[in-house]
C-alpha cells in the first residue's frame, strides 16, 4: 500500500485483522531494545504474556489510563502496577484522557484501532474487526506522536494507586454502573490533556457536583462545570471517594502531576517554577500563567493539605 504524503512517498502496510497479533508477537519475541505500548484497556492475562515474550535487557514502556469505573467493569487492571514494579527496566505511566492504541518494537511500529486485549488484537477466531496498520518507525509524524504521548502522560504514585484501589472499591460495591453527571458532560476542557483546573474555589466544586449552587457565585460555577466535564466523575460518590477521584485525575495529568513531581522532588514548589512550567506546556504569556498556577495551587493546597507548600516570592 503506497500512502501519498505530497512531496514524500512512504510505504504502509494495512493488517488484516487475523494477523495483527501473531505479527506483533513476532515483532516482540525479536525485540532488542526498546518497546513502547499505547492502549486505554487492557486484558492483564495478555499483558503478561507479551511481557514474558520480551528479552528482560529491553526497555519497555507502557502507556495506559487509570478510571476506576472502567477498572470495575474489567476494562483495565490495577494489577499492571504490581507488574511494572516487578519488571527492572520497565515504566508505567498514565493518561486521564488517553484514545490512541500504538505498539512500537524496535523500529517497527503498529498503530490503529486495537487495544491491548484479545478481542482488540484478534488473538483468537471471531475478534474484533478492526483497522491496524504496520509502518517503520521513521515514517513522517510517528516520533513527534510518541514524544507529545510520553509528554502528555505521568508516572503514577504509591499514593495515585492508593486512592484508584479505595474508589474501586466502592464502585464495585455498587448495584447499578455509576455514570458522569450528565451537567457537565459536553463541556470541553480548556487545555486538553494539560488539563489544570479554572475554577478557582477547589471547596466548591463538590457541591456543584451534587447540584448544591444556591449559595455559590454563577461564574464558580460555570467555571466548576468545566472542570468536571474533564474530571468525568462517576455519580454519587461521597466526599472522601470524590476528593479521591480528583486527586486520581490530577495525577494523570501532565501539568498538575509535573507540580507533584516538584513536590517528592524538593518538598515544595516555587512560584516563578510553577509559572515557568505552566508557560511551557500551555504557551501562555507570564501574566495568563500566573493566573493559571494560583488557580493550580488552591487545588493542590485543598486535595493534597498535608503536601504542598507554596514558597512566598
Amino acid at each position: 500500500m503506497i500512502l501519498d504524503l505530497g512531496s514524500e512517498m512512504a510505504v504502509g502496510q494495512v493488517l488484516a485483522s487475523s494477523k495483527v497479533f501473531s505479527t506483533l508477537n513476532s515483532y516482540l519475541e525479536a525485540s532488542e531494545t526498546e518497546v513502547v505500548l499505547v492502549a486505554p484497556f487492557i486484558n492483564i492475562e495478555l499483558l503478561e504474556s507479551l511481557l514474558d515474550r520480551i528479552n528482560k535487557a529491553v526497555k519497555v514502556t507502557l502507556v495506559t489510563r487509570f478510571r476506576p469505573e472502567e477498572i470495575v467493569k474489567g476494562l483495565n487492571s490495577l494489577r499492571i502496577y504490581d507488574l511494572f514494579l516487578e519488571r527492572r527496566i520497565s515504566e508505567l505511566r498514565l493518561s486521564f484522557h488517553l484514545h490512541a492504541k500504538y505498539y512500537r518494537v524496535d523500529g517497527r511500529v503498529v498503530l490503529g484501532s486495537g487495544n491491548l486485549t484479545h478481542s482488540g488484537l484478534n488473538t483468537f477466531s471471531g475478534g474484533n474487526h478492526e483497522i491496524m496498520i504496520e509502518l517503520d518507525s521513521d515514517f513522517p509524524g510517528i516520533e513527534d506522536f510518541e514524544t507529545s504521548i510520553l509528554a502528555s502522560s505521568s508516572v503514577p504514585t504509591s499514593d495515585t494507586i492508593s486512592d484508584l484501589r479505595m474508589i474501586v472499591e466502592e464502585l464495585a460495591k455498587a448495584v447499578e454502573p455509576l455514570a458522569p453527571k450528565q451537567s457537565a458532560s459536553k463541556i470541553t476542557s480548556r487545555f486538553g490533556v494539560n488539563w489544570v483546573p479554572l475554577c478557582e474555589s477547589p471547596s466548591s466544586v463538590f457541591y456543584v457536583y451534587e447540584g448544591m449552587v444556591q449559595e455559590i457565585d454563577k461564574r464558580i460555577v460555570a467555571d466548576a462545570i468545566v472542570d468536571l466535564s474533564y474530571l468525568s466523575i462517576p455519580a454519587d460518590l461521597d466526599r472522601k471517594a470524590f476528593d479521591a477521584y480528583i486527586r486520581i485525575v490530577i495525577g494523570q495529568s501532565s501539568l498538575m502531576a509535573s507540580f507533584m513531581k516538584k513536590l517528592d522532588d524538593n518538598g515544595r514548589v516555587d512560584p516563578d517554577e510553577g509559572m515557568e512550567l505552566i508557560s511551557m506546556h500551555l504557551a501562555m504569556k507570564s501574566k495568563d500563567a500566573e493566573t493559571v498556577w494560583h488557580c493550580a495551587i488552591n487545588w493542590l493546597q485543598h486535595f493534597f493539605p498535608q503536601k504542598f507548600q507554596i514558597r512566598d516570592r
